[in-house]
């Protein structure tokens, strides 16, 4: 069967992964078929013009890097059926992947702008194999979003210490809705904050703060214990995502979090709420500091806030009086 015929074949459910492999086995004779495919109109089914993207990935080569790029772009779905952008998105992601795999640094301008203007997740991903610097800051953006948000996390892992200042920076960085922070950015910097609980690095850097110029030496370790700081007063109001979140990250930082988090103990400025974060971080916590600062709390004229420190020091395996409900 020529190259041509192969290629309608992967419309055929039946017969589209063997059609698949022979095509990949034709090599260079199948490439200019295996484009047109892919850039054809959009459809319902994602799978066949998938299909021909991973064929053109395998095959390699200047045409078929040259195809995948363009499906990257190549039809306008803005204003068609949301199956449709569904389907289409599903194709550039694959697009995407491909060019990643194939690491040709002329995919990392058209990838940037796949990111910028359709906001996809594989091409964040081929970023980040390609090890592009100027992708990690749409990438963060891209943490509001709960649909694409654990995949763009992880790419952005990948960029090790790279992504760190800007993972801080964008820590101050509060969008508002009606005068209140929206909940997409409370998750943003919440996510900022578990990633960086997981980016481990010796090396000193400059800390950045409104500009990007070295204002002090600091080692990484200290730059996430800043960041854990901020977001223990930024907790109130928080929907229950945002605080696991934050959560997971002062647990996991837990040693180094341990000074921030009895001083917010100690400070009128974060809200009762706030302070519940903080004690219920702490209970998890084997430090001697501990069990004093919560006791010192005791006295607190709010009910709630008594509650949580006996409870913590139950947890820590300290001995308290009988919860007197006055």
């Amino acid at each position: 069967m020529n190259p041509r015929d192969l290629v309608k074949t992967l419309d055929d459910f039946r017969l589209n992964l063997d059609a698949q492999i022979q095509l990949i086995m034709l090599g260079e004779e199948a490439v200019d078929p295996l484009v047109e495919f892919l850039l054809s109109a959009p459809a319902l089914h994602p799978e066949p013009r998938c299909l021909a993207a991973e064929a053109l990935g395998a095959i390699g080569g200047a045409r078929a890097i040259d195809g995948l790029i363009r499906a990257l772009t190549v039809n306008d779905v803005r204003d068609r059926d949301p199956n449709i952008r569904l389907s289409e998105e599903v194709v550039r992601n694959r697009a995407a992947e491909q060019l990643g795999q194939l690491g040709d640094r002329e995919a990392i301008e058209p990838l940037l702008e796949a990111l910028e203007q359709f906001h996809l997740v594989g091409a964040a991903e081929a970023l980040a194999k390609l090890k592009e610097p100027r992708a990690i800051p749409l990438m963060i953006e891209r943490l509001e979003d709960p649909f694409s948000r654990d995949r763009i996390a992880e790419a952005l892992l990948a960029f090790g210490k790279e992504a760190q200042v800007p993972l801080i920076e964008t820590l101050s960085v509060k969008r508002l809705v009606h005068e209140e922070e929206s909940k997409g950015s409370r998750e943003r910097r919440a996510e900022a904050v578990r990633l960086l609980s997981q980016l481990k690095s010796e090396k000193a850097i400059g800390h950045a703060q409104g500009q990007r110029a070295a204002r002090a030496t600091l080692t990484d370790d200290h730059r996430v214990d800043q960041a854990l700081s901020i977001l223990v007063k930024d907790s109130e109001g928080a929907d229950l995502v945002t605080r696991d979140r934050i959560f997971e990250a002062l647990v996991t930082r837990a040693p180094k979090a341990v000074p921030y988090l009895l001083k917010a103990l100690k400070d009128p400025q974060p809200s009762d709420n706030a302070k519940l974060l903080v004690i219920e971080v702490l209970a998890s916590i084997p430090d001697a500091r501990v069990p004093g600062a919560l006791l010192s709390l005791l006295s607190s004229p709010h009910k709630a806030l008594r509650w949580k420190v006996r409870w913590a020091l139950q947890r820590l395996g300290r001995t308290i009086e009988p919860y007197q409900s006055s």
